[in-house]
């Protein structure tokens, strides 16, 4: 087989993938910003929310401002307030909540 055909299937074998991916889940294998200053700004917002189970949430963007919350919150009003705090962060294209609501027991 010719060298340069075999150089062509392997090069499209490792990049295809790569093309297509618009918005990728962190939860997939995709690469996300966890540095990011879209993700580092939400985390401070939610870290100054009088709400605990806000500040323990998990925030993680792409490159393209889509940010993925989850973690568990207390209320469903918590949830919302924190999908609310992201979507108003500045460079947020869009927000996909995994937010699990159980309120904390205490025994």
């Amino acid at each position: 087989m010719d060298k340069r055909i075999l150089a062509g299937i392997l090069a499209g074998y490792f990049v295809g993938p790569a093309w297509g991916t618009e918005n990728p889940d962190p939860s997939e294998g995709a690469q996300a910003a966890s540095g990011s200053p879209i993700t580092s700004a939400i985390r401070d917002r939610l870290a100054a929310e009088h709400d605990q189970s806000l500040a323990e949430l998990r925030v993680d963007s792409d490159l393209h401002g889509t940010v993925w919350l989850s973690g568990r919150a207390d209320s469903q009003i918590a949830a919302d307030h924190a999908v609310e705090i992201a979507r108003a962060t500045q460079g947020v294209a869009d927000v996909k909540s995994n937010i699990v609501v159980a309120p904390e027991t205490r025994q």
